[in-house]
């Protein structure tokens, strides 16, 4: 499986993501002007049976902040589409980067309950 199509590749590279390196891994994209962000994107069956597309991304010297996540989710996953940040019981926890965050896609599969509701007086829940 492709991991972007055409129109998808050239969204990722106009806003300054580039394809520095095919990995075992992955594809691994680096930013024009942040020289320090690498992204790292592969599809791949995991131990549960289900293909998923997994996005790491990290800077050298901080964690990535919430908009800059909610960026790369947009451009890599998509805004259309659902994406998780899993936080692992500590005994299952890998650290193999300290300012490293990952954001994993459902690809053929659903796997959480619809947790999307109205709430009295405050509108949609999610």
């Amino acid at each position: 499986m492709a991991l972007y199509n055409a129109d998808q590749m050239q969204n990722i590279e106009k806003d300054g993501f580039y394809p520095v390196e095919q990995r075992l891994d992955g594809v691994k994209f680096q930013h024009k002007k942040a020289m320090d962000l690498i992204v790292i994107v592969s599809i791949g069956r995991e131990q549960d049976g289900n293909l998923w597309r997994h996005v790491s991304f990290s800077r050298q010297k901080r964690m990535p902040t919430y908009s800059e996540i909610a960026e790369y989710k947009s451009l890599f996953i998509g805004n259309e589409k659902y994406a998780l940040m899993v936080f692992p019981p500590q005994e299952k926890h890998v650290n193999l980067h300290k300012f490293c965050l990952h954001l994993w896609e459902p690809l053929d599969h659903y796997p959480l309950p619809e947790f999307s509701g109205i709430l009295a007086g405050v509108g949609r829940s999610i």
